[in-house]
């Protein structure tokens, strides 16, 4: 590891640099072949709880702790690390698992840390992709919060430092903890719906997180509010509904197209994204609508997922029920489309809230019983999405994903 002092403001002032081939070709990740003999597993004692360090204690931080606080008979909080003192000190105190040290330099919690088994990235985008791999090469494994990276190419780059570290890294798209969408994407896997033709995803909300009452100083100080350090509303929201539906479809995005920008300028000096439109054709011929929006009146609707024998209307992740439409896929001209019949699938119940669920399937990854889940290569094609997009948008035209960067 660098031994250089790598603080947050560092980062900030260095930016970073792409080194690692794109792609999602070569080996899978080793847990994923054979979980159990995963190199750097964890192994808890009897009555031993796994210990975590949480990087970055900003607002996200209150989730992670949250998560950890609920599985207080498994996991612990020994150390957080931010720049600011008083983001510390605030987070020491929701702390109800654990008695942490507390860091302003993460390079230092890294050295000091032989009893720290997984490290927790909370920090800004921009910060992910450092302060994930040297966690790693500290010899820690990972739970990185959403995006992964705004970069593919530094998405790969953190997918190749887990290979070599034999540590793990699970991004923080909890979507995919949630039951209801866990049943579905069997059932969707299994042919519910037939051949996948179409999606319809959105994330159309009244209002966005501000740090600070005042817009001017909110725009000023967020780094949310900056394209180059937030990524814009694909990044911030959409990424988990776009995760959601490439684990349903099921392919590799080929070809992606966008248009976006800002609507609202009460933000005056807001220039990430707030509202975008993306489309997105997969290998296996399936198209993807996306649609976001920061600051409306809300959402449309449910998300649909179309295939060649059925609609599916999926609901959100807390949904107790999803619904199926059947309908003949083609008749003859003058057969007429054939009768509608409709079928409501009754869904698990949540129990706890995704974010939450994630640590579960994290402690049991950590310890060699499976593999991370997402894992930071099955993220690396919401990223590339998210990423083509911004191209897209700057360029005025279709993106192959083989140009992605």
């Amino acid at each position: 590891m660098n031994s250089s002092r790598l603080t947050r403001r560092s980062f900030m002032a260095r930016g970073v640099a792409a080194s690692a081939s794109v792609g999602f070709g070569g080996a899978s990740f080793a847990s994923a072949r054979n979980p159990e003999g995963a190199r750097g597993a964890v192994h808890l004692g009897d009555g031993e709880r796994l210990r975590l360090a949480i990087l970055g204690c900003g607002n996200r931080s209150r989730a992670h702790i949250a998560a950890v606080n609920h599985y207080g008979a498994d996991m612990e909080v020994v150390a957080l690390c931010d720049i600011v003192t008083d983001m510390l000190e605030e987070k020491k105190g929701l702390v109800t698992s654990g008695k942490p040290r507390l860091y302003t330099d993460y390079e230092k919690m890294l050295n000091e840390g032989d009893d720290i088994h997984a490290v927790a990235v909370v920090l800004p985008n921009t910060l992910h992709r450092e302060g994930t791999i040297a966690s790693l090469e500290a010899g820690k494994h990972v739970l990185c919060e959403k995006p992964l990276t705004l970069k593919l190419e530094d998405s790969q780059a953190i997918v190749e430092a887990s290979e070599r570290t034999g540590r793990i890294v699970q991004v923080g798209t909890q979507s995919r903890h949630a039951p209801g969408y866990q049943v579905l994407a069997e059932k969707v896997h299994g042919g519910l719906i037939g051949q996948v033709l179409s999606g319809w995803a959105q994330t159309f909300r009244t209002d966005w997180r501000k740090l600070y009452p005042d817009p001017a100083e909110d725009s000023r100080k967020n780094w949310r509010m900056k394209q180059s350090e937030g990524g814009s509303v694909v990044y911030e929201m959409g990424i988990h509904t776009i995760d959601v539906f490439n684990w349903l479809i099921d392919s590799e995005p080929i070809e992606i197209t966008s248009l976006g920008g800002v609507h609202n300028t009460r933000l005056q000096r807001r220039d990430s994204w707030d509202h975008a439109s993306v489309a997105v054709r997969y290998a296996n011929g399936a198209l993807l609508t996306y649609g976001g929006n920061l600051y409306c009146c809300g959402g449309p609707g449910p998300d649909v997922l179309f295939g060649d024998e059925s609609t599916l209307e999926i609901g959100s992740r807390s949904a107790r029920q999803a619904t199926l439409y059947k309908r003949a896929y083609w008749r003859p001209h003058g057969e007429g489309g054939g009768r509608v019949s409709k079928d409501l699938i009754d869904l698990p119940e949540m129990g706890a809230d995704p974010s939450i669920l994630q640590y579960r399937h994290f402690l049991e990854a950590v310890q060699g019983k499976q593999p991370p889940f997402p894992s930071a290569r099955n993220h690396m094609p919401a990223v590339l999405i998210a990423r083509a997009s911004q191209m897209s948008q700057a360029q005025g035209r279709h993106i192959q994903a083989s140009e992605v960067t």
